[in-house]
């Protein structure tokens, strides 16, 4: 999964090779589904995983991949 804030944070989700788009996208408003939607996604959301996800969100953008 990969993320970027645009009038909220839209979502783009990636086949396992992490290079190959599928064609689902979403946008979300709040941060916390951004957390729900990698471990959904199978992120591991140890303490690395989270301090990953949190430092992309302040740089406004950034993947989340498990």
């Amino acid at each position: 999964m990969q993320f970027v804030l645009m009038k909220g944070w839209l979502c783009h989700f990636l086949e396992a090779d992490l290079k190959t788009p599928l064609p689902r996208k979403d946008t979300v408003r709040d941060q916390k589904k951004l957390f729900e939607m990698a471990e959904r996604s199978g992120v591991h959301l140890n303490p690395t995983g989270r301090y990953s996800i949190q430092k992309a969100i302040e740089e406004g953008r950034g993947p989340a991949y498990g």
